[in-house]
């Protein structure tokens, strides 16, 4: 069978390896890729992909080839026309879509992978260009009704994506996201561990900042601990990795406020933000944090909390949304809303690690059993279905 894979979502415009469903659609692809040779495949990217990322991509690989579109004078004429017309020429059976939108184009056989439907639930937490826009009014719920097959990376996903677009009931299955348990963790350099600054205990928050991460009450919580400990703040930090988004002035604020309140005992800064972290570095700040503090209003996975996992991390995560799937018995799961409650557990974590071996050991079974070569086999066998 020949294959088109829509993979635009492949990297960011300037061509570096994205967060997020760009995370998803790199590492999924790239399984896919070394899982089966029994199919062609078509992948299109932007014409911004990198080149080493591209050879990391078809390493060994010689049952694919990589389609740069052309960047056009028309937004989306690239994706929505050029690309099924291409996927056409060459005969492709079936269109396989990572980031869950079909090109308007496309008339065959179609799989998308769904990732959450949160702008739709709750539009508040998003920009008003995000949960207006053409995507979200039309090529989204199009893409839901065209679809042959939908696939949800976790089953809250699914029910969610059901409740609000009955078109998605009967043909959604679940295929969990993966973590790359073979990655190479690299130590800090003493140069990135004095610019993230990590300390005897780091309290790591991973991810983009916008609302529905609770960035505000995560870093209450993290000032409360402090103000239960005083004694603690000298060498206990909080770190934010990840790039800045939307509506994201309240977090900063409470940085500064925070900030503010320990100056004198810590000129330098009791928080900081270190802004979008490379893959090889998201790894090694992962493995040297003392805890993972996730304590996210809604995911749709929820991958940062399995990573951390993977890396033998102590985890505080939410208990809504995918969060309780994905962990399992293997994090510490809290009330979000519950600053107290948040406080608390970085207590336990930071005061007790020793008492925390055995949720560690159970987070590090708990992250084997989601591998990226299980995604590509389910998504193979949805694709020969």
């Amino acid at each position: 069978m020949r294959i088109a894979i829509d993979a635009t979502s492949i990297c960011t415009p300037d061509g570096a390896r994205g967060a997020g469903i760009g995370h998803y659609t790199y590492e999924a692809v790239r399984a896919l890729l070394e899982a089966s040779s029994r199919h062609t495949y078509l992948v299109f990217v932007p014409s911004s992909f990198r080149r080493d990322d591209e050879a990391v991509l078809l390493r060994g690989v010689r049952w694919a080839k990589v389609i740069r579109l052309p960047v056009l004078r028309v937004p989306g004429l690239a994706r929505h026309v050029w690309l099924p017309l291409l996927a056409r020429l060459r005969r492709c059976e079936l269109l396989w879509a990572p980031a869950g939108e079909l090109p308007l184009a496309w008339k065959g056989r179609s799989v998308i992978t769904v990732h959450d439907v949160a702008v739709f639930t709750h539009p508040e937490w998003f920009r008003d260009e995000d949960r207006g826009n053409l995507s979200r009014r039309w090529i989204f719920p199009r893409s839901v009704e065209k679809a042959t097959t939908i696939v949800t990376v976790s089953a809250f996903t699914q029910s969610e994506l059901e409740r609000v677009f009955p078109a998605a009931i009967g043909k959604t299955l679940v295929i969990h996201e993966g973590v790359a348990l073979s990655q190479d963790v690299s130590t800090p350099t003493p140069e990135q561990r004095e610019r993230w600054g990590l300390s005897e205990d780091t309290v790591l928050i991973l991810g983009t900042i916008e609302p529905r991460k609770n960035l505000e009450r995560a870093l209450l919580a993290f000032d409360n601990y402090l103000q239960m400990h005083t004694d603690r703040a000298a060498v206990t930090r909080c770190i934010l990795a990840g790039g800045k988004g939307w509506k994201s002035d309240g977090v900063f604020a409470e940085i500064e406020r925070v900030n503010a309140a320990w100056r004198t005992e810590v000129p330098n800064g009791v928080v900081k933000w270190i802004g979008y972290v490379s893959e090889e570095e998201k790894w090694a700040v992962l493995a040297q944090a003392s805890v993972l503090l996730y304590p996210s209003l809604e995911e749709g996975f929820g991958l940062p909390a399995l990573e951390a996992m993977a890396c033998g991390t102590t985890v505080i995560a939410s208990d809504r949304g995918s969060l309780p799937e994905v962990t399992g018995d293997a994090a510490m799961q809290v009330n979000p809303e519950d600053v107290d409650v948040i406080s608390l557990a970085l207590s336990q974590a930071l005061l007790m690690s020793d008492a925390l071996k055995e949720l560690r050991q159970a987070g590090l079974k708990q992250a084997a059993k989601f591998t990226w070569r299980k995604t590509a086999e389910g998504l193979l066998r949805v694709f020969e279905g």
